[in-house]
């Protein structure tokens, strides 16, 4: 694999992990604001002005973990994205190239027999190098996709927790 391709996939791999640490994180922050919670239903008064103050400090939590949800978690979700579509958009730049190598070694190919195979292996490598970094779009998309979305299902779940 070439340096250009390797670069790649060191970034996909560095959105994957930063995807992972970025969902246990609001996982964690999921499983602290149920534990308040559970904590705070816990709190029964029966005065109405205590339940109030218990109620209003159910939302401010609410507010604060969702704010805290957003910073963090949404905020990482977005430069994961940024960083996705950076790989995305230069893999199709080098594309772009490597089809246009292809026509060239199509061309040669037809212009003589002399070093014929010499074009048709030189288009086959590069074809074979397209796969690749068709591989490579693919995997970024996957894992920028898959990311968001369990972003989007935790920050559901983390935005009902508090009632």
């Amino acid at each position: 694999m070439g340096g250009f391709k390797e670069l790649q996939r060191d970034g996909v791999e560095k959105i994957k992990e930063n995807g992972r640490t970025t969902i246990e994180e609001a996982s964690r922050m999921a499983d602290e604001a149920e534990a308040i919670s559970a904590n705070l239903d816990g709190i029964t008064p029966r005065d109405e002005d205590d339940i109030e103050a218990v109620e209003s400090s159910k939302s401010e939590y609410q507010a604060a973990f969702d704010g805290a949800y957003s910073e963090q978690i949404e905020t990482a979700g977005e430069d994961i994205a940024q960083e996705g579509d950076a790989i995305v958009s230069e893999v199709n730049d080098e594309i772009d190239n490597i089809n246009e190598g292809i026509s060239r070694y199509e061309e040669v190919e037809g212009m003589s027999d002399i070093g014929r195979d010499v074009a048709e292996r030189g288009r086959a490598n590069l074809e074979s190098s397209r796969q690749e970094y068709e591989e490579i779009i693919t995997d970024t998309e996957e894992t920028v996709d898959d990311t968001k979305s369990q972003i989007s299902s935790m920050k559901d779940m983390v935005g009902g927790i508090f009632g």
